[in-house]
């Protein structure tokens, strides 16, 4: 009707016929529709079953290629050496020593220069400069290291110059052989030859660079010794063992570069494994003579970084540097190539990655030591100033007198904070750069060691959806506790350490919050590490429930002096009735407080002596803390003067005493009082305020000192007990006749 409409008034015939037409017109555009909503569900149907093939694609693609991780890793690429082919090593080494191999060698060098002669000219410029410059090169780190000696503010500019000058010496020879090695190996017109012989060069020069660097490093004059301080013995150490390892290692570096790139089974099986196997076996005899017990690296080591964790583990990381290598040596001659060729890879990165690190650390240290030492310079050279300026006359301020001896240790005080917190910052920064490309460079290697952590090694039954069922624990779970555990330790250990320096510091609380905070984040560190080791382990709350509600009736009954010992910690973290560095009183003993831990606070007396003192002594005992809220003190001197003293010329140099006292403190004000009268004195009272406890024993010294001096220039007595005896006289004296042992008589 509404198209009728649209056309206008019709004729009634018309208008009938163009009725019939339009509904026969509609009708068939219902089903052409039809037709397509039915096409485009089809359509629809088939995206979603090509999506979920697709997904299905994907998934058993990562399956296989999860697989292969796994398991390529542990297959063997050939065959176990065998006698064969220690009888074709004369064969192969013929091979790369014949004469014509190595003309069709220069023959392909000729060729390469007539083909790309700009790329040649440009590489030969760099070889010429190179080798001119290297004399000039050795000869400006004697100059830098004397510099660097005579001027400690130029330190930091003069390490990264004799960096760049240590680096130059290292890479000039490398780069002259990696330059001939890539135009041999990527020229597609050399022979067979000459390509491995690039190949070889190539990996020679990677050996050549770090071990140049390392000889270099430790040259005379040079990084280690004028920049790092490495004593004599330990450079001396490294740079021989460097040398004969270099000499050793290059040579067969080349070997196994030019049988793998040539790839003959004939001269990888026989001359190239045979190589890598005495390559991988010095390398190993480099770091068991590098680092044994009795040698110069590792005392040098242990006096310096005795301390350090690392320098504790070191058994571990000795271990791994000299095992690896065995390890490697062994796949080689059982075949499993491609295994060794990727822990060769793994390995070289990590121990580059150890030696960039150790650089960047030296580097960043050696920074901000120098850029320190500025700093104090300057601020001793301001105290200095301003002490001069003073006229040596003292100053007052918010009622604290401040000398140049304080001034000049809490300047002190300032520079040990600094470099204690960024020496902190520079070894969190190393280890988590360290923890970042470390896990980047072995990461690929993890999913071969699913192998063996699907190894079980125990079950433990747990309900899973109402169905009791044995779950194994594999070797995987045990490594992951061990790692949780290990964590764990660190963090619990670092990481309140780590919040303190970089966020407690910066907001608004003082020590004893500070503290409190790092403790109590250190107790949580611990309970999420045990929840989670034993979680690992299959140890589930449904499992050791039982054991925890046992565990809590012992404690109630047996344990209940140490339960109440951590709970009063807990209440003393936080309610902080004192925090550590707090001056108290507990009982008869008075001392700071340097520890608050789980069961017992540590307090150090005035002679040194450390109190054990269990946390429940100071919530339901007597604490007098000295410096909670204020650590401004009295002190009370009492002074008795003899009868018939000037009291108000007393009360004055009592007075007077007090002020000229630098430690004594001008509000509040120091007052003198008349007591009363005693039976042999005039007893006066000088009290006197100080900033904190340590002062009170000096100052009562120094006004003991001044009050003494002061009376007796004024002629005022400091009495004295006295006694009067008074003899009765009303009736006759008695006199008694003493005799002593030698028999003489003593009339009294």
């Amino acid at each position: 009707d509404r198209i009728l409409l649209s056309l206008g008034p019709l004729p009634p015939r018309d208008a009938a016929l163009a009725r019939t037409k339009l509904t026969t017109l509609l009708r068939d555009r219902k089903r052409l529709l039809e037709k397509l909503e039915t096409g485009y569900r089809r359509y629809v149907n088939d995206l979603q079953t090509l999506e979920f093939t697709e997904q299905q694609l994907a998934l058993r693609a990562r399956e296989y290629a999860d697989f292969l991780d796994a398991h390529l890793l542990w297959i063997r690429s050939s065959r176990l050496i065998r006698g064969t082919d220690i009888a074709d090593l004369p064969k192969a080494a013929l091979w790369a020593v014949n004469p014509l191999n190595w003309f069709r060698v220069f023959q392909d060098l000729g060729d390469g220069i007539s083909r790309s002669p700009g790329t040649w000219i440009f590489g030969l410029l760099l070889t010429a400069l190179f080798i001119v410059a290297r004399s000039r090169a050795r000869s400006m780190l004697s100059p830098i290291a004397k510099t660097g000696r005579e001027e400690e503010d130029a330190q930091a500019g003069l390490v990264f110059k004799a960096l760049g000058v240590t680096l130059y010496l290292a890479l000039a020879i490398p780069f002259i052989m990696s330059f001939l090695g890539y135009q041999l190996s990527s020229a597609h017109e050399a022979d067979d030859f000459s390509r491995a012989v690039g190949g070889g060069l190539l990996r020679a020069a990677q050996v050549l660079a770090l071990t140049a660097f390392l000889y270099h490093f430790c040259r005379r004059d040079g990084l280690a010794e004028a920049h790092f301080g490495w004593p004599q013995e330990a450079r001396q150490s490294l740079r021989h063992n460097v040398l004969w390892v270099a000499q050793v290692l290059i040579p067969l570096s080349f070997i196994v570069g030019m049988t793998e790139t040539e790839g003959s089974e004939l001269y990888r099986d026989s001359l190239g494994r045979t190589a890598s196997i005495a390559a991988w076996l010095a390398v190993a005899a480099f770091f068991m003579r590098l680092l044994r017990p009795s040698g110069a690296i590792a005392s040098f080591w242990r006096h310096r970084f005795s301390r350090h964790w690392v320098f504790k583990l070191r058994a571990v990381w000795v271990l791994a540097l000299v095992g690896i290598p065995i390890m490697v040596a062994g796949l080689v001659v059982a075949g499993y190539l491609y295994t060794a060729s990727v822990l060769h890879g793994r390995y070289n990165a990590t121990l580059l990655l150890i030696l960039c690190l150790g650089l960047v650390h030296g580097l960043l240290i050696k920074t901000i030591t120098s850029a320190l030492r500025r700093l104090e310079r300057r601020t001793t050279q301001d105290s200095v100033e301003t002490g001069e300026d003073q006229g040596g006359s003292r100053e007052r301020g918010a009622g604290e007198t401040r000398t140049a001896a304080q001034r000049a240790e809490e300047a002190e005080k300032r520079m040990k904070d600094l470099d204690h917190q960024s020496r902190t910052l520079v070894k969190i920064f190393t280890i988590v750069l360290g923890f970042f490309f470390g896990w980047a460079i072995w990461a690929p290697v993890l999913p071969a060691l699913k192998l063996f952590g699907g190894m079980p090694l125990w079950t433990y039954g747990t309900e899973v959806d109402g169905v009791r069922k044995a779950l194994p624990i594999t070797l995987a779970h045990l490594v992951t506790a061990m790692v949780t555990a290990g964590i764990t330790m660190v963090a619990a250990k670092n990481l309140p350490g780590i919040l303190q320096l970089l966020f407690l510091n910066r907001l608004p609380l003082d020590a004893g919050a500070r503290y409190a905070v790092q403790t109590l984040l250190r107790y949580a560190i611990v309970v999420i590490g045990i929840i989670v080791t034993f979680s690992a382990l299959g140890l589930r709350w449904s499992s050791i429930q039982w054991l925890v509600a046992a565990l809590g009736v012992g404690l109630g009954f047996g344990l209940q002096e140490i339960v109440a010992n951590f709970v009063c910690g807990l209440i003393i973290l936080f309610e902080r009735p004192f925090r550590v560095g707090d001056v108290v009183t507990i009982g008869d003993q008075t001392g700071k407080v340097t520890r608050i831990q789980i069961r017992a606070t540590t307090v150090v007396d005035w002679d040194r002596r450390e109190l054990i003192v269990p946390n429940k002594e100071f919530i339901t005992g007597q604490l007098i803390n000295w410096s909670l809220s204020d650590p401004i003190t009295r002190v009370v001197v009492p002074v008795g003067v003899a009868y018939g003293s000037d009291t108000k010329r007393t009360e004055e140099l009592l007075l007077k005493v007090a002020r000229e006292n630098v430690t004594v403190l001008s509000q509040p004000e120091p007052s003198a009082l008349f007591l009363g009268f005693g039976d042999n004195s005039l007893n006066f009272e000088l009290r006197a305020f100080v900033r904190g406890i340590d002062n009170r024993l000096p100052v009562t010294h120094q006004l003991h000192l001044a009050i003494d001096r002061e009376f007796q220039k004024a002629g005022i007595n400091i009495a004295f007990p006295q006694r009067d005896i008074h003899l009765d006289t009303t009736g006759p004296v008695e006199v008694h006749l003493v005799r002593d042992h030698k028999g003489n008589s003593d009339n009294s």
